[in-house]
């Protein structure tokens, strides 16, 4: 089983990039708002790395950590291969590309409302990337 990144390994403080701005095309059909969830940021033995706030939109997904709330790690979408919540553990899992800012990847979150993230990811995305059984 592969091994969760930690956010601190993905990048460098320096380096982190923030999320794109929402596209403004008045023409394109209406979304549901973004949804942001108070998530802890953990490794695969369930330790707690990072505290922050993930939220989830029709852009993709972007982590904020809690005490530096303007750095943020932002996922787009077509970079997140796979998603799933761990029956056992309640522990959010995403698996990223190589082409997400920060390189191929899994990370996991601790939130109360992971099966809800998932249902909110499958809102977002056109084809369902819950094909991933944790």
């Amino acid at each position: 089983m592969a091994e969760y990144a930690t956010l601190s390994e993905a990048l460098p403080r320096q380096q982190l990039p923030s999320p794109p701005s929402r596209p403004s095309d008045a023409a394109a059909e209406p979304m549901a708002a973004s949804k942001q969830y108070r998530v802890k940021n953990v490794d695969m033995k369930g330790r707690i790395i990072h505290v922050g706030f993930l939220e989830v939109s029709e852009i993709g997904v972007t982590f904020s950590f809690e005490h530096y709330p303007a750095e943020a790690i932002h996922w787009p979408l077509n970079c997140i291969r796979r998603y799933g919540v761990n029956a056992v553990t309640g522990v959010l899992a995403l698996e990223v590309g190589r082409r997400a800012p920060t390189g191929e990847g899994h990370f996991g979150f601790r939130a109360d409302e992971a099966d809800e993230i998932c249902t909110v990811l499958d809102h977002f995305t056109s084809s369902s990337g819950r094909l991933w059984q944790v």
